[in-house]
C-alpha cells in the first residue's frame, strides 16, 4: 500500500448537507502549497497548529469563494503523520464543492472511502484496533455505544493486547534461546512457560467474553418481529416506534417485505426489522417477502414472534415457533391483542419467554422493552473495559487463544517445550494481525474500505 511522494489528497470530511460549517481535509506532501494557493494568509503565512481567518479564491478567476477559517498541521504531528490542511468554510453544499474543485484543479486527488485514516495507519499514528474504533464512533447510534468505541480509540484494547502479546515474545525468546544456547540456557523451565501460556490463554478467554456486547454495544441488535398473517407484527412496530411507520389493516399480509428502523432503549440501538407474515404465499411478491422474513430470523439477534393471544395456537404460530428454536437468536413471544383476552394454551410456550401486550392500548410494551433489555444486557460489559468490536478482532483473539491451547496440550502430552514455541509464534502472530503490525494489504483495504469518504 505505497503512497507517492507527491500524491497529495483532499476531501469534504463533513456531512454533505446544508449547515453552518463544512470541512473540508487535505493530506500529503503538497498540502501547504495547496492550501497557500486557495487561501491567502496574513504576513508570515500559514504558521503550523494555528487557525486563520482568510478567504478562498478562485486560482484562476481570482473572485472569492468564501471567508473561512484555515489551519496547517505540519508531519508527523497531524492525524495522518503528514503534512495536512483543514479548512473550515460555510457548509453550503455549493461552497463546499467549490473549494473542493480548486483543489482537484490544483493537483489534489479526491481521497478514496478511509484514505486518511488508511493513511494515519501507515504512518504509525494508528493500529487497525483504533481504526476499526473509528468507524465504530462514527457509526455509533447511542450514546454508551459512542463510549465503547471512544473508549477502543483511546487504546484500552490496544493496550491489552500489547500486554498479552509482550508475554508470549518473552517465553518465545526464552525458548529460542534455549534452541540456540542450550549449554549456556540450562534446562527450559517447562512450568513456568506453561503458566505463563495458561494465564494468557485466560486473558484471551475473557476477552472473548466480550465480543458479543461489544458488538452489541458498537453496533446494535438486530430484532426480527415475525409471526403470523394478522398477528399485530405492524402494530407493534408502529407502538414500539411510537409513530406510525408501517401501514396496518385488517387485511391479512398489508407488509410484503421487511420494514427497519432503529429504537434506542437505555443506550442500546435495536434495529426492528417488521417482516411480512408467514405463511403459503399467494403470488410471487408475497412469497420473495416470506422468503426474506425466513432469512432474517436466521441471522436475527433477537426474535420477537406476535402471536394472536386472543385465539388457539394456529399452524403458522406453530410453524414460526419451531423455525425460532432452530435460529442463532433468542426468541420472545409477544401475546398481542390482551385487551380482548388470551386463549393460548401456555404448555404450548414452553421455553419461550413470552409477554402479554396490547399494540393497539400499549398494554406491556414496558414489559416488552423490559424482557428485550434482558435478554440484550445478561452479560453485562462496562463500555470503557477492554472490547472486542469487530467480527475480525473476534476471529484474531479466538486463533492466538486455540493456538495457545493447542501448545498447552503439546507440553502436558510431554513434547518439549521447543515445539509448543511454534504454537506460541502462531499465537503472537494472529495477536499482531489484530493490530495491524501483520496484516495482509488485502485485509486492510478492506476495512479501510468500509470508511466514509472525507475519514
Amino acid at each position: 500500500m505505497p503512497i507517492s511522494d507527491d500524491d497529495t489528497i483532499a476531501s469534504i470530511s463533513s456531512a454533505p448537507s446544508s449547515a453552518a460549517v463544512g470541512i473540508i481535509r487535505i493530506s500529503g506532501p503538497r498540502s501547504l502549497p495547496l492550501l497557500k494557493r486557495l487561501c491567502s494568509a496574513k504576513k508570515g503565512g500559514f504558521v503550523p497548529n494555528r487557525i486563520q481567518f482568510t478567504r478562498a479564491s478562485h486560482p484562476k478567476r481570482g473572485h472569492i469563494i468564501d471567508e473561512v477559517m484555515a489551519v496547517y498541521l505540519k508531519a508527523p504531528e497531524s492525524f495522518t503523520g503528514e503534512d495536512m490542511a483543514e479548512i473550515y468554510c460555510h457548509g453550503g453544499i455549493a461552497v463546499m464543492t467549490s473549494v473542493m474543485d480548486c483543489l482537484i484543479a490544483l493537483g489534489a486527488r479526491q481521497a478514496e472511502r478511509g484514505e486518511f485514516s488508511k493513511r494515519a495507519f501507515l504512518n504509525g499514528k494508528i493500529d487497525l484496533i483504533k481504526a476499526e474504533a473509528i468507524a465504530a464512533l462514527i457509526g455509533s447510534k447511542t450514546q454508551e455505544g459512542a463510549h465503547a468505541a471512544a473508549s477502543q480509540l483511546g487504546g484500552t484494547l490496544s493496550k491489552r493486547i500489547s500486554e498479552i502479546t509482550d508475554q508470549l515474545t518473552a517465553i518465545l525468546a526464552l525458548i529460542e534461546a534455549q534452541i540456540d544456547f542450550p549449554e549456556e540456557m540450562g534446562r527450559t523451565n517447562i512450568r513456568s512457560i506453561r503458566k505463563t501460556m495458561l494465564q494468557q490463554a485466560k486473558a484471551l478467554d475473557e476477552l472473548l467474553t466480550t465480543a458479543d456486547q461489544g458488538r452489541i454495544l458498537t453496533a446494535g441488535v438486530d430484532c426480527v418481529i415475525a409471526g403470523a398473517p394478522n398477528a399485530g407484527k405492524s402494530s407493534l412496530l408502529n407502538a414500539l416506534l411510537k409513530f406510525e411507520r408501517a401501514i396496518v389493516t385488517g387485511i391479512p399480509g398489508t407488509t410484503t417485505d421487511t420494514i427497519e428502523e432503529v429504537i434506542n432503549i437505555k443506550g442500546i440501538a435495536i434495529k426492528l426489522i417488521d417482516t411480512a407474515g408467514i405463511r403459503k404465499g399467494r403470488g410471487e411478491v408475497e412469497a420473495k417477502g416470506i422468503n426474506r422474513t425466513k432469512e432474517a430470523v436466521e441471522r436475527a439477534d433477537i426474535i420477537i414472534i406476535v402471536i394472536d393471544g386472543a385465539k388457539a395456537l394456529s399452524k403458522h404460530d406453530k410453524d414460526i415457533l419451531q423455525q425460532a428454536k432452530e435460529a442463532r437468536g433468542v426468541a420472545i413471544v409477544a401475546l398481542n391483542k390482551s385487551d380482548i383476552g388470551s386463549k393460548i394454551n401456555k404448555k404450548e410456550l414452553i421455553g419461550f419467554k413470552s409477554v402479554h401486550i396490547s399494540a393497539l392500548t400499549g398494554k406491556g410494551l414496558k414489559a416488552l422493552e423490559k424482557t428485550l433489555l434482558n435478554v440484550i444486557t445478561s452479560k453485562r460489559i462496562d463500555p470503557k473495559d477492554a472490547l472486542l468490536i469487530s467480527t475480525r478482532q473476534k476471529g484474531s483473539a479466538m486463533e492466538a487463544r486455540n493456538a495457545l491451547i493447542r501448545g498447552l496440550s503439546a507440553i502436558g502430552n510431554g513434547s518439549s517445550a521447543e515445539l509448543a514455541g511454534i504454537d506460541v509464534k502462531e499465537a503472537i502472530s494472529s495477536l499482531r494481525n489484530m493490530t495491524g503490525e501483520e496484516v495482509s494489504s488485502q485485509i486492510a483495504e478492506e476495512i479501510f474500505s468500509r470508511f466514509c469518504i472525507g475519514k
